[in-house]
């Protein structure tokens, strides 16, 4: 699902910011142009020293699987160390799976 796919199952009110023609005119020009301590730590200027790892499952109805793999395109264009795990299943479906990698890399990051 994409972002646009899940804004638009959002009640407009809570969708408006962040979707459609009100956030390529107003929204994010406003955003981008601000100079505050939540748009230099945002995703368009900040490039992250350490390895990031994302987990999403492509059915998570809590964290949208969207959030996790514009994050990671994002970071990656920007020269971040970043990898994306993508799991079948919702929010909790790939607990194990992802206990599993998550250990692995921490094994890796640790001989390092």
């Amino acid at each position: 699902m994409t972002a646009a796919e899940f804004s638009s199952q959002l009640p407009l009110t809570a969708s408006a910011p962040f979707a459609g023609p009100y956030a390529m005119t107003k929204f994010i020009p406003w955003f981008m142009k601000r100079n505050d301590p939540v748009y230099e730590l945002s995703i368009y200027n900040w490039v992250p020293v350490n390895p990031i790892y994302f987990h999403s499952g492509n059915s998570d109805n809590i964290v949208p699987h969207f959030n996790s793999t514009e994050a990671y395109q994002a970071l990656k264009e920007l020269g971040g160390k970043v990898t994306l795990y993508e799991y079948s299943g919702d929010h909790y479906t790939p607990v194990l799976d992802y206990y599993a990698q998550m250990l692995t890399d921490f094994d890796k990051l640790i001989e390092q």
